[in-house]
């Protein structure tokens, strides 16, 4: 396990993780431990404000491949079950009590979980994308895999930006265009598309997801309608699965992040609250 300072907070640094370093940000003082996990193409700087106001100590990391963390050879794998290795390193090395994964990282995190039911206290899944079914974004994620190793980031960017689903989505918060096109610039050319490719032709999460049956701690699931690469029918089954599950689902495409800092807080009363749960339906 890691030790911390005495002020709890590291600076910015390259772990030796599984394959590769791994770029890890660790701010906050004392427990508990929570470790968040970002989405696909995204990296830790995309998800930090969703800790703002999380207590505790907070770890924040880049997969393979993403953001700033090294990408190791393609033989060392880019699927599931390599970012899992990523994920558990780092929860393990800082002795993480809590998880919170997005899209990807929430795929990760069903993945452990469903093999160590009591790894964490309290998880919180973020727009969960896939279950035990096929990848519904996979010609997408190829696509998107050829352009990052054939054009500019520039250019991918301005193209994303006139897509109609994020067209409307910059309609209803325009704080979504400035963020998107910061993600897409920041996407890791090299690493980035071997993720992509090994997403849109890898196994599910899950084989047998009844085995979530088991995980008997407090998870909260967030999503959101009308978007079918996260559908919420995937939350649902989710919260159907999860013993001790919090459903919440709001009603557009990532309206839970149009305002950070009031997710982050909702995301910390859950985190930090009694054991007690409420399931909601």
């Amino acid at each position: 396990m890691y030790a911390l300072g005495a002020a709890g907070t590291l600076a910015p640094m390259l772990l030796e993780g599984p394959d590769c370093k791994l770029w890890v940000k660790v701010s906050g003082d004392g427990a508990p431990v929570t470790v968040f996990a970002h989405g696909l193409t995204s990296s830790s700087a995309d998800i930090s404000d969703i800790g703002s106001r999380v207590g505790g100590t907070r770890v924040f990391f880049d997969f393979r491949g993403h953001g700033r963390s090294e990408s190791p050879p393609e033989r060392s794998g880019y699927g599931l079950d390599a970012m899992m290795r990523d994920f558990d390193y780092i929860a393990t090395t800082f002795g993480a009590h809590n998880a919170l994964g997005v899209s990807l990282g929430a795929s990760v995190i069903t993945r452990l979980i469903a093999r160590q039911p009591a790894r964490f206290d309290r998880i919180v899944l973020v727009i969960p994308a896939r279950l035990d079914g096929g990848e519904p974004a996979a010609d997408e994620y190829l696509a998107m895999a050829d352009a990052l190793e054939s054009r500019r980031a520039e250019d991918i960017a301005a193209d994303v930006l006139l897509r109609e689903a994020v067209a409307n989505l910059i309609a209803r918060a325009p704080v979504w265009k400035d963020r998107l096109r910061k993600q897409v610039m920041a996407m890791n050319a090299t690493g980035t598309p071997r993720a992509l490719r090994a997403a849109a032709g890898g196994p599910p999460p899950l084989s047998e997801a009844t085995a979530l049956r088991s995980v008997a701690v407090p998870v909260l699931i967030a999503a959101h309608e009308g978007d079918p690469s996260h559908d919420a029918a995937v939350a649902r089954r989710l919260a159907d699965l999860l013993p001790a599950a919090e459903l919440r689902v709001w009603p557009n495409v990532l309206e839970m992040l149009d305002d950070m800092a009031a997710f982050s807080e909702f995301i910390a009363a859950f985190l930090s609250r009694d054991p007690a749960v409420v399931v909601v339906p």
